[in-house]
């Protein structure tokens, strides 16, 4: 079997996520459902263990206040731009700031 594809994500686990506005051209929102990043971590992966990339990635999480950055010496240079957090890197690149989409994460994984 080939080597599996690193998922990262980079956050502070206690630290609440924010889901995204779906209003469109109005200006009504409602109020928007918030979790904490290890809740969005843990959803990620129960939603891509339901797919047929389940054996295709490795996930890891990352709690950039504990862990010592020094390790990642490439994502830390990404995070030091002050991007919305988490920051999910998939096989080393960069590819979500903030909530992750688990669909568009399937599908870069698919096309890996």
């Amino acid at each position: 079997m080939s080597e599996k594809i690193k998922i990262q994500m980079f956050g502070i686990k206690d630290e609440m996520v924010a889901a995204p506005c779906c209003c469109g051209p109005s200006d009504n929102c409602g109020p928007s459902e918030e979790e904490t990043t290890m809740e969005m971590y843990e959803a990620l992966d129960k939603f891509l263990q339901e797919t047929d990339v389940k054996e295709k990635y490795e996930l890891s999480f990352v709690d950039i206040k504990e862990a010592d950055l020094s390790k990642y010496e490439n994502e830390k240079k990404v995070l030091d731009r002050g991007l919305e957090r988490p920051v999910t890197f998939i096989a080393g690149r960069p590819a979500f700031k903030g909530r992750v989409d688990h669909f568009r994460a399937y599908q870069v994984l698919k096309r890996l």
